[in-house]
């Protein structure tokens, strides 16, 4: 059930962290709420419905590539008026990003000086999205600085300041940290009040 649950959770940010950045990128068709639920709930639903039947019933690895692709495309060609290229670029980008910070995440544990326990994937699955945001708002930022835009202090304290405690956090949690070790003396329940 906690799998699920964080599966669900992820996705949920997933979702958001998706419809902020086209936000900021893409040009709208019209400023509907109703048009917006649809589209990204719509979405959520769909993905994430199929995505879950797929790794407990199916276990078809690669199924979950096209599916992205033409889910993803289809709602945002559904929600914004620019071109089917800016959309097919964005879709792209959107894929490769995520697919780069679950190949840093599953690479990277293997650098961890202790061997993964059972029930770590959780904290994976987080490290990814986690990984992924940091990708996602580094882009927007490049996007703003091309678009000659002003650009906040915040912008970029939330761009690397978010991931690293966030990646702190979860090593804690994953190494099983106690207020005696060096590195984590702060421990992660403190770190969360």
């Amino acid at each position: 059930m906690g799998l699920i649950l964080t599966h669900f959770m992820t996705g949920i940010f997933s979702t958001v962290l998706q419809r902020i950045f086209c936000e900021n990128i893409l040009d709208p068709k019209d400023r509907s709420r109703r048009r917006d639920l649809l589209g990204w709930g719509g979405y959520f639903a769909v993905f994430y419905i199929i995505t879950y039947v797929n790794a407990a019933y199916l276990e078809i690895a690669w199924l979950n590539a096209p599916l992205f692709i033409i889910l993803f495309f289809c709602t945002i060609r559904y929600l914004y008026k620019d071109s089917a290229r800016t959309l097919i670029l964005v879709t792209v980008f959107m894929y490769l990003s995520g697919m780069c910070a679950e190949l840093l995440i599953f690479y990277g544990k293997e650098l961890l000086p202790r061997k993964q326990e059972d029930g770590t994937d959780i904290l994976w699955v987080a490290g990814s999205k986690i990984i992924w945001f940091l990708l996602i708002k580094a882009s927007l930022q490049i996007v703003k600085i091309r678009r000659k835009t002003e650009l906040c202090v915040e912008d970029w304290l939330e761009v690397f300041v978010v991931p690293a405690g966030s990646i702190w956090i979860l090593l804690a949690l994953l190494l099983g940290a106690t207020p005696e070790d060096p590195w984590f003396a702060f421990s992660p329940q403190q770190a969360l009040l």
